[in-house]
């Protein structure tokens, strides 16, 4: 008998193994590598139905340097982000509505627009970073009173602020709850993701189980991708190539990137340097939407802009050099599309800079009598403008 239970045990223990096992093989593998070593093209009219481009308004006080579109507003706004300027453009004509907020150390000042966060739908605001200790929420109606959001305090287990981590990145959970990144400086950080209140009060935390060899004489910091998808956050880290979808219960891992040796490894980062370096990729921006995970890499120096269809697990890079700036536009034949944002609404976003609209009027001469009117209406821009928008409809 007793021996019967033990065998009963142990086969519910193996099969119980085996689910877990089953379960982490489940994740879906966007195969970096394999595509790129197979390429194939990627036409933009299987992600969108159409192009609406928006030519911003562009004169000496609102020329923006290096821009991010971090935020579609409804039908009518646009939200446009640098390093220190946050400003709506309308939608319909191009034209500049005007700044939320200010770089500054007064009282409503900010110091760094926190390019990555967008509009939080939630409060209606834009978030920017006040100081170390504080986000500054700007509302949209511009009559609200600002938001300023506490920073939870990082308890560091060194003196060397060189090593120390910090919040690099944050996310919106809510209208209550924020999301914040910890920079893994010294190569033994224990939390990854916190996610805190208004008051700054952590409610739960991540743990960060990867380690890595700190080279005290090399400075890096990770590059974190954060994304509103489904009411969860999308949230993927250098390095690592697991992308996770957070929300306020669990962190649950979502999709593996597959780079196989044009990898580096997590453990690996901080020692692959030089020609080395060269002939390993990076990732430099992904998005998710229903239906894609839409990514783009850097090999040597060149971008590819790769996607990742749900439905069929198939992955696929467009793998020429002359197609680097992004998807075939095959909607209406002019310039390559490269996602840099996706609305609440399904709307795929692409930031053009002017100088590729001119470049591409330049040497296009022969294909411009075939484009729409309201593309041709293009050609008075200018490489020193503000850039295009271009928006898609996503299927």
């Amino acid at each position: 008998m007793k021996k019967r239970l033990l065998l009963l045990s142990l086969l519910s223990l193996f099969l119980a193994c085996e689910d877990k096992i089953e379960g982490i093989q489940s994740i879906p593998v966007i195969q970096i590598a394999e595509a790129f070593d197979n390429p194939s093209p990627i036409n933009l009219s299987e992600l969108v139905s159409d192009v609406e481009y928006v030519q911003l308004e562009t004169n000496s006080s609102t020329l923006y340097r290096f821009p991010h579109i971090c935020g579609l507003i409804g039908d009518s706004l646009i939200l446009l982000k640098a390093s220190k300027r946050i400003s709506l453009f309308n939608r319909r004509t191009g034209g500049y509505v005007k700044d939320l907020g200010h770089a500054g150390d007064d009282p409503e000042g900010y110091r760094m627009s926190a390019r990555n966060l967008g509009v939080n739908t939630f409060t209606n605001s834009v978030y920017a970073s006040r100081n170390q200790e504080k986000l500054i929420g700007y509302p949209l109606d511009g009559r609200s009173a600002l938001d300023f959001v506490n920073l939870p305090t990082i308890i560091n287990q060194t003196d060397d602020m060189m090593s120390a981590g910090f919040l690099s990145a944050y996310s919106y959970l809510d209208s209550t709850h924020f999301l914040g990144y910890i920079s893994n400086m010294s190569g033994s950080e224990k939390n990854r993701i916190l996610i805190f209140d208004r008051s700054g009060d952590v409610k739960k935390s991540f743990p960060n189980h990867l380690t890595f060899e700190n080279n005290p004489n090399r400075i890096q910091f990770s590059i974190t991708y954060f994304q509103t998808y489904n009411n969860e956050v999308m949230f993927k880290e250098t390095y690592n190539d697991t992308i996770f979808h957070i929300s306020l219960e669990s962190m649950e891992s979502a999709y593996v990137m597959s780079f196989q040796s044009y990898g580096i490894p997590y453990e690996e980062q901080e020692t692959v340097v030089g020609n080395d370096l060269k002939e390993r990729m990076r990732l430099t921006g992904i998005l998710e939407s229903d239906k894609f995970v839409c990514f783009e890499i850097d090999f040597q120096g060149v971008s590819y802009s790769g996607l990742f269809e749900k439905a069929s697990g198939e992955t696929r890079i467009a793998k020429n050099k002359e197609l680097s700036h992004g998807y075939v536009n095959d909607l209406d034949g002019f310039v390559a599309f490269k996602p840099s944002y996706i609305s609440r609404n399904g709307e795929l976003i692409s930031t053009i800079p002017a100088e590729r609209i001119a470049e591409w009027f330049e040497t296009h001469q022969d294909k411009i009598s075939s484009l729409p009117p309201h593309i041709q209406k293009l050609q008075n821009v200018q490489p020193e403008d503000n850039p295009i928008i271009m928006i898609g409809k996503l299927k």
